[in-house]
């Protein structure tokens, strides 16, 4: 049997084009080896295409189709804005052949399998996690098994739509395989970075994304975590994931990595000392970047084990200084705003560069509630400060409440399930989402780069002259105006409006916090 596994160009369907994707489709590859493994499929009988990273267009992935003629095509969906691009997958595929097989995983399929499973050339959806319901989907395609998997999948039968639950989580982390990354061009992704000039990106190239862990035990109203990979953390050992670092360094002469993960210090003590310190003690000669730091975990002891395991950026998730806010609105996790003072000083002092973001724009939040916000971000003096616009998204509490007091506006695409990221979706009784936008704007630059020192800081972790972020500056303050004049109009906003957007250049300082 023939496996094609195919990740979308997100190009036709984002309304940014000069916004970049180059993660590698780990999860493609963490499939294809588990496959290989089960010896499910052998040798050329599975492949992989990335047509973003590879700029294909349409008509080039089915060509790609049309001379792989593989039994099975599997597809990815990062997120629910990017839908179409799955979609557009399903469709060619089934173009060129009807008996081959679709299959559609991901965040969007588990969040929305319902909209998914509407695509009359999408045969199956995985819902939930993937690596023990694809496989035995897999051998029932096959012959070997006589039914398919009882959970995990949806799918039409006479008629009706077939469902019986997600997947169940995987609990034995450490018996995943290392990615198939030969299957892919590692390089492609691991030789340049998405946002040249993000403070979170690595500047040590080639570079890796590392994935150890899944699942959050918070509760935050905002945020997807949660229910795409459950409240129980479940991480791989230090010993695993150090093992999978040499490999890697040693096949792909890495030079550092970026932490993705959700929940990274959310772990026991000693299982993130023996990981941190082993970083030290191998000697592998690795810089890496944590982009997500729970400040809540957050102690000097941990920061010193950071700092010699050669961290050197730590984006701390603070989302906001009022103390309402966070206890009712964002209710997922505690904040105390005198411990993340004190964590950003010590990291600080430890020769770490440190990055704050920030939320405004919650339903209920006041016009003086936004600006206690931004004075405490002025007050935490992080190195880099992010201020995001809330974009509620579906499938959370946070979008039930702004739904139910009807506060979404003309940006958010009710057809399509879709939220435009050019400017916030949710107009408050107190000021409008273009109010927002501009205070998003001027904030971001003044607490940025008003002050020299910390100007000149930021253009020596970004590897930059002064004048060179100076002419960033202001091309991203230009940008984030036309696009909100572009994206603002009356009626129902739809995808086929979207036209000729320019992205921000300096960084995407207008897209939602990830969490």
């Amino acid at each position: 049997m023939k496996l094609l596994l195919i990740s979308p160009n997100w190009k036709w369907c984002e309304e940014d084009k000069n916004v970049d994707y180059p993660f590698p489709p780990y999860n493609l590859c963490l499939l294809a080896a588990i496959i290989r493994n089960q010896k499910i499929c052998e040798g050329d009988d599975i492949k992989i295409i990335d047509a973003f990273v590879d700029d294909m267009s349409l008509s080039d992935v089915k060509s790609e189709i049309e001379e792989y003629k593989p039994d099975v095509m599997g597809t990815t969906v990062l997120m629910d804005q990017l839908c179409d691009g799955g979609h557009m997958v399903t469709k060619i595929t089934k173009e060129v052949d009807k008996k081959i097989i679709t299959v559609m995983g991901g965040v969007y399929a588990t969040m929305n399998p319902k909209r998914a499973i509407e695509d009359v050339n999408l045969d199956y959806v995985v819902v939930g996690e993937g690596e023990q319901v694809f496989p035995s989907m897999l051998k029932f395609f096959k012959g070997e098994d006589k039914e398919l998997p009882p959970k995990g999948i949806m799918y039409r039968k006479d008629g009706e739509i077939i469902f019986n639950g997600r997947s169940d989580f995987v609990t034995d982390m450490d018996n995943l395989p290392i990615p198939a990354w030969d299957l892919i061009d590692f390089p492609a992704y691991s030789d340049h970075v998405a946002r040249q000039f993000s403070p979170d990106s690595p500047r040590d190239l080639p570079y890796v994304r590392l994935y150890t862990s899944r699942g959050c035990p918070f509760t935050c109203s905002f945020c997807q975590v949660p229910k795409i990979a459950g409240h129980t953390v479940r991480r791989q050992s230090a010993k695993r994931v150090l093992d999978e670092l040499e490999f890697i360094t040693k096949t792909f002469g890495i030079k550092s990595f970026m932490n993705s993960d959700d929940n990274f210090l959310a772990t026991g003590k000693e299982n993130l000392k023996e990981f941190l310190l082993g970083l030290r003690d191998r000697k592998l000669g690795l810089t890496w970047i944590f982009e997500d730091v729970g400040v809540m975990h957050l102690t000097k002891e941990k920061i010193d084990w950071l700092a010699e395991s050669g961290c050197t950026y730590m984006g701390f998730a603070v989302e906001t200084g009022v103390m309402r806010i966070s206890k009712e609105l964002i209710a997922g996790k505690p904040l105390r705003l005198d411990h993340s003072i004190e964590m950003m000083r010590y990291a600080q002092s430890k020769g770490i560069f440190c990055a704050a973001n920030f939320i405004i724009g919650f339903p209920t939040e006041t016009w003086d509630e936004v600006r206690e916000s931004l004075l405490f971000a002025e007050k935490l003096n992080a190195d880099y400060t992010r201020i995001h616009i809330l974009v509620p998204l579906k499938n959370t509490k946070m979008f039930e409440m702004v739904e139910d007091e009807n506060l979404l506006n003309e940006r958010y695409d009710h057809f399509n399930q879709k939220a435009t990221w050019k400017a916030g979706t949710i107009e408050s009784r107190n000021y409008t989402s273009n109010d927002l936008t501009i205070l998003k704007a001027m904030e971001w630059d003044r607490l940025n780069f008003s002050d020299p020192v910390k100007r000149k800081k930021i253009a020596d972790w970004l590897r930059v002259t002064e004048k060179e972020l100076l002419q960033r500056r202001r091309q991203t303050i230009d940008s984030i105006y036309r696009n909100m004049n572009q994206s603002t109009k009356s009626g129902v906003y739809k995808d086929s409006d979207r036209k000729d957007f320019t992205a921000a250049t300096f960084e995407r300082v207008d897209g939602p916090l990830a969490t």
